[in-house]
C-alpha cells in the first residue's frame, strides 16, 4: 500500500473515531466545536460497550454491527437531550440550554482550524518519515502483542475486554484485557494488514489529541479564547504526549485511553458549572461518566490517571454544592453527593475484582540515582525512555516557561486552579517514578507500571492548557506594549471585569454568553507571533526528534532494544499465508520474529506474543526444541499440538543492540539446526521456514 492509498482509509478511520461521539454530544446540547473535540471519548466508550454486549448476546463485532449500535447510541443521546430539555431543538418552557462558551468568531475559528492543520501535519510528517512505509510493522515487545490481538479480533469477531484475547494466551485462558483500541482498529475498512491499520491509528490519534486539549482550554477559560486558539500548536510541540506512546514503547491502548482525557476533564468542569440545575448537570455528567468508563476500559491505568487529575475538581463541586445549600436547593446537593458515591463505589469494586491490578502493581522497574536529571528532562519535555540527544529539545523550555506563566495567571484569575494542582501532582508523580528506587512513595507509580514514559503523559495533559493560557497572556502583553508604543489608548473592554473573577456558576439571563465572542485582531496577530517563535526555537516543533522516535520503532537495524525482522524477513512472514497450507501450525522463536507469522501472514503459530505462555508443553518446546533428535518428549509434544512447520533464524542473538531480541525462555528455539526431517519451504535473509516431517517418521522417538 502506498502513502496515497493509505490516506483514504486513514481519513475514514478518523471520521469513524470522531463522528459518532460528536453526534451524541451535539444531541445532548453541546456546541459543534466542543462536541467534535470531545466526541472521540464517547466513540471509544461506545465501542467498549458494544464489545462486551455483543459477546454476551452472540452478535459478531463487525463494522456493520458497530455502525448499527452507534446509530442506536446517538438516538439514545438525542432522547436524553430531549428529555432533559438541553437539546438544541427544544423550545419553550422546557428548554434548559447548557451554559457553555460562546461560539468563536470567524477569524478566531479560522486561525484555530489552521493551527489544528499545522499540528496535524507535523504529527503526520514525523510518523511518515519514521515508518518509511504505511504497512511497516512495529518491532517492540508490546507491538508484537497488539498486532496479534488485532488479527485475533478479526478472526473471531469478538472484542470483549473479558476474554476476547484468550487465543493470545495458549487459548487456555480468557483473561481481562483492555482491547477496545484493538477492536476499533480491527474493523476499520480499507487496510491490507493489521500493521497498516495500527499505523493508521497513530496518524488519527494526533489530531484527536490536539482537539481534546483545545476543548479543555476553551471550557476552563471561556473569557480567554486565545488560549483555545493556541492549544493545538502547544500540544503539537510535545513529544512525551503522545509521540513516545506511539513510538518506542508502542502503547496504543494506553495512548487511546489518555488522549481523550483533556476533553473529558473539560466536560466534567463544564458539568460542575451547571450546578445546581439538575437537568443541565445530568446532560453532561452522564456522557462524562460514560467517557471516563470508556477510557478506563481502553487501558486500566487511565482510571488512576482520572482519579489523579480530576480530584482537584472536588473543590469546584464543593463550592457549587455550598452555593446550592445556601439557596435551599438541597435536593441537588444530595443528588450530587449520591452520584459521586455511586461512581466511586463502582470504580473501587471494578478495580478490586480485576486480577490484572495486582499484576500491574507488582511490575518493578529501576529508577535514576537522583531527581536532578528528571527535573532537567521535565523542563525540556525530553523522552523518558531510550536515549535521545537532549540538545535537540532545549527550545522546548519556552513552552515550559509558558506553562509556568499560565499557572500564575490561572491562580490570579481563580479559574483553572484545579489544572495547576493537577499539573503539580503529575510532575511530582513523574519525579517519583523516574527517581531513586528507595523512596517509599515511588510505590504510587505502580498504577502506571512504574514507567516514567507512561506517567509523564499526565504532565502533558495539564501542561497544554496552562501553556496555552500563558501564550495568550504573553500575546496580550505584546499587544498592549505595541499599542503603548504607537501611543494609542487601550480599547474599551466590557468583559475586562469578568476576566478577573471566576465564571458565574449559572448565568440565567444570558445562558450562552459565558465567554468573549471576539478578541482584538492585533492581539490575535501577537499570538501568532508568539506561536511562530515557538516553532522556530523548537526546530519546527521538534519534527526531527519525533521522526527518530518512530524510526527506533519501525526501521530494521535501528530498532530500540534489538531488531526482530529485516526487510526481507518482513516480506517472508507476510507472504507465508500464501506459501504455507491453510492448516499449517508453525513453531519458532517469537523473539526472532516468529510471532509475526500470525499477525502479518495469518498463519497459526504456537507463540503469538513475547509475554506469557503457561502450559508445560510450550515451556518445554521453548527451552528444549533444539533437542528434537535426542529427546523423545519433543516429538510427542509436536504431534500432540499438531505442529507442521518450523521457522528458524541464524542471526546473532544476545543482549547487544546490534543483535536480535533474546529470551532464555525460548533459547531452545533460538539455536535450532535443521537436518533430517526438515524440508525447506521458503527463505529470506537468515530466516527459513521448514516443513517438519521428522516426528512423522517411523521410529522418531529420539536417537
Amino acid at each position: 500500500m502506498t502513502w496515497l492509498e493509505f490516506a483514504l482509509p486513514t481519513s475514514v478511520m478518523f471520521v469513524l473515531a470522531v463522528l459518532p461521539g460528536a453526534a451524541m454530544l451535539y444531541a445532548v446540547g453541546l456546541r459543534l466545536l466542543l462536541a467534535v473535540a470531545i466526541g472521540p471519548a464517547l466513540t471509544l466508550a461506545a465501542n467498549a460497550g458494544f464489545g462486551i454486549v455483543y459477546d454476551l448476546i452472540g452478535v459478531p463485532y463487525t463494522l456493520t454491527t458497530v455502525a448499527v449500535g452507534m446509530v442506536i447510541a446517538i438516538g439514545v443521546a438525542a432522547g436524553l437531550g430531549h428529555l432533559l430539555g438541553t437539546a438544541h431543538w427544544v423550545r419553550g418552557a422546557r428548554r434548559r440550554p447548557i451554559v457553555q462558551p460562546v461560539a468563536l468568531s470567524g477569524p478566531l475559528l479560522l486561525v484555530l482550524l489552521g493551527l489544528l492543520a499545522v499540528g496535524t501535519l507535523v504529527h503526520c510528517v514525523s510518523l511518515a518519515q519514521g515508518m518509511t512505509t504505511p504497512g511497516q510493522p512495529v518491532q517492540t515487545w508490546d507491538g508484537v502483542y497488539h498486532l496479534g490481538a488485532i488479527r485475533t479480533i478479526q478472526d473471531t469477531g469478538n472484542a470483549s475486554v473479558f476474554g476476547a484475547l484468550g487465543p493470545m494466551y495458549d487459548a487456555l485462558a480468557s483473561p481481562y484485557y483492555p482491547d477496545v483500541w484493538h477492536g476499533m482498529v480491527a474493523i476499520s475498512p480499507g487496510f491490507d494488514l493489521p500493521s497498516t491499520a495500527a499505523n493508521a491509528s497513530s496518524f488519527v490519534m494526533g489530531p484527536i489529541w490536539l482537539l481534546s486539549g483545545t476543548a479543555l482550554a476553551r471550557i476552563v477559560w471561556p473569557h480567554r479564547p486565545l488560549a483555545a486558539v493556541a492549544a493545538p500548536l502547544i500540544g503539537a510541540s510535545l513529544i512525551t504526549t503522545p509521540g513516545v506512546l506511539l513510538g518506542v514503547v508502542s502503547l496504543w491502548p494506553y495512548a487511546a485511553g489518555h488522549i481523550c482525557l483533556p476533553g473529558l476533564l473539560g466536560l466534567t468542569a463544564l458539568a460542575i458549572r451547571q450546578l445546581p440545575d439538575a437537568r443541565r448537570t445530568a446532560a453532561l455528567v452522564i456522557p462524562a461518566a460514560i467517557g471516563f468508563l470508556g477510557a478506563a476500559l481502553a487501558h486500566g491505568s487511565a482510571a488512576f490517571s482520572i482519579l489523579l487529575l480530576a480530584t482537584p475538581l472536588v473543590v469546584g463541586i464543593y463550592r457549587a454544592c455550598a452555593h446550592a445549600w445556601r439557596n435551599d436547593n438541597r435536593r441537588a446537593v444530595y443528588l450530587t453527593i449520591g452520584t459521586i458515591v455511586v461512581l466511586v463505589a463502582l470504580a473501587a469494586t471494578a478495580m478490586i475484582a480485576l486480577d490484572a491490578l495486582s499484576m500491574v502493581l507488582g511490575f518493578e522497574r529501576g529508577g535514576q540515582d537522583s531527581y536532578w536529571p528528571v527535573i532537567g528532562q521535565l523542563l525540556i519535555d525530553n523522552p523518558m525512555v531510550y536515549s535521545y540527544d537532549y540538545t535537540q529539545s532545549f527550545g522546548q523550555i519556552t513552552v515550559t516557561a509558558l506553562a509556568v506563566t499560565g499557572a500564575v495567571v490561572a491562580v490570579r484569575l481563580r479559574s483553572g486552579r484545579w489544572i495547576v494542582l493537577g499539573w503539580i501532582l503529575a510532575l511530582v508523580l513523574t519525579m517519583l517514578t523516574a527517581g531513586p528506587e528507595d523512596n517509599p512513595l515511588r510505590a504510587l507509580a505502580g498504577f502506571w507500571y512504574t514507567q516514567p514514559s507512561r506517567v509523564v503523559v499526565l504532565v502533558g495533559i495539564m501542561a497544554v492548557p496552562l501553556a496555552s493560557l500563558g501564550a495568550a497572556t504573553v500575546a496580550r502583553v505584546v499587544h498592549g506594549l505595541w499599542r503603548t508604543i504607537r501611543d494609542q489608548p487601550a480599547p474599551d473592554d466590557a468583559d475586562a471585569a469578568l476576566e478577573h473573577r471566576p465564571p458565574r456558576v449559572l448565568d440565567t439571563e444570558v445562558p450562552h454568553d459565558t465567554g468573549r465572542r471576539d478578541a482584538p485582531r492585533a492581539a490575535l496577530a501577537a499570538l501568532l507571533a508568539v506561536l511562530a517563535a515557538i516553532v522556530v526555537v523548537t526546530g519546527g516543533l521538534r519534527v526531527g526528534v519525533k521522526a527518530e522516535i518512530i524510526t527506533n520503532t519501525y526501521v530494521p537495524g535501528r530498532i530500540a532494544w534489538g531488531t526482530m525482522l529485516s526487510e526481507e524477513e518482513i516480506d517472508l512472514v507476510t507472504r507465508a499465508g500464501e506459501t504455507l497450507p491453510d492448516d499449517a501450525v508453525v513453531i519458532g522463536d517469537p523473539f526472532a520474529g516468529a510471532a509475526y507469522l500470525y499477525s502479518l501472514g495469518g498463519v497459526d503459530v504456537l507463540y503469538r506474543q513475547l509475554g506469557q505462555w503457561d502450559t508445560p508443553e510450550l515451556q518445554t518446546l521453548g527451552t528444549s526444541f533444539d533437542e528434537i533428535y535426542t529427546n523423545p518428549e519433543i516429538c510427542e509434544i509436536v504431534r500432540e499440538l499438531g505442529v507442521t512447520h518450523v521457522i528458524t533464524d541464524t542471526n546473532p542473538r544476545g543482549p547487544y543492540e546490534d543483535q536480535e531480541k533474546y529470551s532464555y525462555r525460548t533459547e531452545g528455539l533460538a539455536y535450532v539446526r535443521p537436518g533430517e526431517g526438515f524440508e525447506l519451504v521458503d527463505r529470506a535473509g537468515r530466516t527459513s521456514i521448514w516443513r517438519l516431517t521428522y516426528c512423522d517418521q517411523a521410529g522418531a522417538s529420539g536417537s
